[in-house]
């Protein structure tokens, strides 16, 4: 499991990525959110993340994936 901080940053074991430049389009259980929003989200309530890019994030998404997209599903309780 990966592990985010107030920065904005998500690391996983081996490698960290910095999401404070990311100006995609962030869902979370299929709702969009602002991505500031981002850095408040509980790592331990995170079930699976998924990135789509290019084609894949436009043809889902249309025009608002045209940055690209993070896709969150929360852990259900």
């Amino acid at each position: 499991q990966g592990n985010t901080s107030g920065s904005g940053t998500y690391s996983t074991k081996d490698s960290k990525t910095s999401l404070a430049g990311f100006k995609g389009l962030v869902v979370i259980d299929g709702i969009p959110i602002e991505n500031n929003l981002l850095k408040t989200i509980d790592p331990n309530t995170i079930e699976s993340m998924n990135v789509l890019k290019g084609e894949a994030a436009i043809k889902k998404y249309g025009d608002k994936g045209k940055e690209g997209v993070i896709e969150i599903a929360s852990k259900k309780k």
